[in-house]
């Protein structure tokens, strides 16, 4: 189980080494922190209504601007 203190969660090392995405940690969180899937929600609700943009939209983003550098 995850073990949070204030507003860090501690996800076991094997967890993290045998992630492959950033889809694994989410599904591992919310299979060992229920309350965490109200917050995943409210973050694709955040993307979806364009409020929040993706980690490949950055990457997106700047690999432009480093070419027009």
């Amino acid at each position: 189980m995850a073990k949070k203190t204030k507003d860090v969660i501690e996800i076991p090392a094997d967890v993290w080494a045998g992630a492959t995405s950033l889809e694994d940690l989410e599904n591992w969180l919310i299979a060992h922190e229920p309350e965490s899937i109200a917050a995943l929600t409210e973050a694709r609700d955040q993307h979806l209504r364009g409020e929040l943009i993706s980690l490949e939209e950055i990457r997106a983003r700047l690999a432009a601007r480093a070419a027009k550098a």
